[in-house]
């Protein structure tokens, strides 16, 4: 569930609770999530992360195709598309250097569904701790290596950096089309419905619960 906490002693917040609706293939995303758990720290308010699925893309292929490839079809009514995308990399690359990290439009992207169902899995039975580590390797894995999310063995590598996740149901996970389909619907539709999420990052109040 995601529920904002109430006060603690003298006023003083206990903490905070946010739903992190996103897709490991937006960059945005990524430096949203940096911000916020930087501020949280500034501030010394603890925050407990738990992410929902969202798909930007969901016509990619699992097997993965060229990043670069897949921007320049994005930008394709661009006047000039590649000059286009040489500036949304070069403007990425500053908003990531910026939080110490090194965006790359290198390697491959890739559908992102079964990434959701083993993050799903890792809430489900691991908690939000265990997935928001998930989900930062995830993120790193894909934005500064380029490695696709839409490959199995690269989920796993990520689940294996966790530490403490059984690796062996991790994969039977994956490899069951149908364990956590259901999640991973129910979670985007949750977004559409109630937080009118488009697919555009935003930023959402806290709500009470999320079934």
């Amino acid at each position: 569930s995601t529920q904002s906490t109430g006060s603690g002693v003298g006023g003083e917040m206990d903490g905070i609770s946010v739903l992190v609706v996103s897709d490991v293939i937006c960059p945005w995303c990524l430096l949203g999530i940096r911000r916020i758990t930087a501020a949280a720290r500034h501030l010394k308010v603890p925050i407990s992360l738990s992410f929902g699925p969202w798909q930007l893309a969901p016509t990619l292929p699992a097997s993965g195709i060229s990043k670069q490839a897949s921007y320049l079809a994005k930008f394709k009514r661009s006047r000039d598309p590649t000059s286009a995308v040489e500036r949304m990399a070069a403007a990425m690359s500053q908003l990531f250097r910026a939080e110490g990290l090194e965006y790359s439009l290198d390697g491959e992207i890739g559908n992102t569904w079964d990434a959701h169902r083993l993050s799903s899995w890792i809430l489900d039975k691991h908690g939000p701790e265990a997935q928001a580590q998930f989900m930062e390797h995830l993120f790193l894995q894909y934005q500064l290596e380029g490695l696709s999310p839409g490959v199995h063995a690269n989920l796993l590598t990520c689940a294996q950096e966790v530490g403490h996740l059984d690796i062996e149901r991790a994969a039977a996970v994956l490899a069951d089309a149908t364990a956590y389909e259901g999640n991973v619907r129910e979670g985007i539709e949750f977004a559409k419905r109630e937080l009118g999420v488009t697919g555009d990052h935003q930023v959402m109040p806290p709500i009470e619960q999320h079934c």
